[in-house]
């Protein structure tokens, strides 16, 4: 899809007689794209490395004494880091979002997501393997491994698997070869070892995601820049990234254990360890609405709209974001199964409600910012 800058149209404006509210607009939306970079995005990944600070305290003394308190004081440490995490996952524009050139590419991605939290993309296998082998102590060698066994993600399998079980194949040799059973009185030291390793890589790859977000929110700061060509291609790339909502919470996180899509059911959840899938979904709303309301006074994409004269637009989406969250709480954010088991259809609610919020994202609000949809990614009209 062929997109006209705004920043092209503005100059072509000027050019002949425009307005002054012309430029005002445009340095609002850089204003914006500033804000977004520098305060909403920048604030949520300060908090979410502070949990993995405290998370990698608590993996470490899971590793050097490994007790059910210290496991669940883990436990508990993952929780906070997966929920500030999830945060991110809504709006991870910028460096954090697949390079540009590749379907959902970011000008500027440097894919640094995966790193911290590959879903769905982990291999339980895998990390069994390098369980049961103790090759997991050495941050540098398990840095250089697939993103797959060494995320937040693992880190979930890890802790909350409990059946000290693993999930190869017979044929694999952990099998065939009764390595696993051999090894069995030594498995849980190994994971609390394997966890600390994992969480002290975390938050040296959330280093680098400070560096990166720090070299990117320089280089925007003015268009145009190396990445954009005008502000309007900045909003643009910040609601690529927001099409997360809709693509990937509201068609696979939330349908799944709604009963909507082809592979519906409580074992196609997000979390199948931990169990927090509906905290999941409803942690990505709040990134959803931070993006869209802004941070601490910076401008949001709901100052844009009220600058156009679309106040009640914001009104609404805030109503529908407030309506779901409301519904989420309203569950306890309890494991699928608990709600499921009360009531069968009682997470369609939580759906529709999702649902009333990417209907005004993908239609309204695209429309009257003049925003386009994703290159290369297919988005419904409903």
């Amino acid at each position: 899809m062929t997109r006209f800058p705004y920043g092209l149209v503005l100059i072509s404006s000027l050019a002949c007689g425009g307005s002054d509210a012309m430029v005002e607009e445009d340095a609002l939306r850089q204003q914006a794209v500033r804000d977004f970079v520098d305060v909403t995005l920048t604030t949520s990944v300060g908090e979410a490395r502070t949990a993995l600070l405290g998370l990698q305290t608590a993996a470490q003394a899971y590793a050097e004494a490994p007790t059910a308190d210290t496991r669940s004081a883990t436990q508990e440490a993952w929780r906070q880091a997966i929920a500030a995490w999830q945060v991110i996952e809504a709006m991870a524009a910028g460096p954090l979002g697949a390079p540009d050139g590749v379907v959902g590419g970011q000008p500027g991605g440097q894919d640094l997501r995966d790193a911290v939290y590959s879903w769905p993309a982990t291999n339980a296998c895998s990390i069994d393997r390098i369980t049961v082998a103790d090759t997991h102590a050495d941050v540098d060698a398990l840095a250089e491994a697939n993103v797959n066994v060494r995320g937040l993600d693992a880190l979930e399998y890890i802790l909350f698997d409990d059946d000290l079980e693993n999930d190869c194949s017979r044929r694999n040799p952990v099998n065939a070869d009764g390595i696993w059973e051999a090894e069995r009185a030594n498995l849980e030291a190994r994971r609390a070892r394997y966890s600390a390793t994992i969480a002290t890589l975390l938050v040296r790859e959330f280093d680098a995601v400070d560096t990166a977000l720090e070299s990117y929110s320089t280089t925007i700061r003015d268009t145009p820049n190396e990445f954009f060509p005008s502000a309007q291609e900045g909003l643009n790339s910040i609601s690529d990234a927001l099409f997360y909502i809709d693509n990937t919470v509201r068609d696979v996180k939330s349908a799944r254990i709604a009963g909507v899509a082809e592979d519906a059911g409580p074992e196609g959840r997000e979390s199948l360890y931990a169990n927090v899938s509906i905290s999941h979904i409803r942690a990505n709303v709040v990134g959803f609405q931070r993006a869209f309301n802004g941070m601490e006074g910076g401008v949001g994409f709901a100052d844009l709209l009220e600058d156009v004269g679309a106040t009640d637009l914001t009104t609404r989406m805030n109503q529908a974001i407030d309506t779901f969250l409301a519904e989420a709480d309203a569950t306890g954010l309890r494991p699928v199964e608990d709600v499921l088991a009360e009531d069968a259809n009682g997470l369609t609610t939580f759906h529709d409600n999702l649902r009333a919020i990417t209907t005004l994202f993908k239609s309204e609000f695209l429309s009257v910012l003049d925003l386009e949809e994703p290159d290369g990614v297919p988005v419904d009209n409903d």
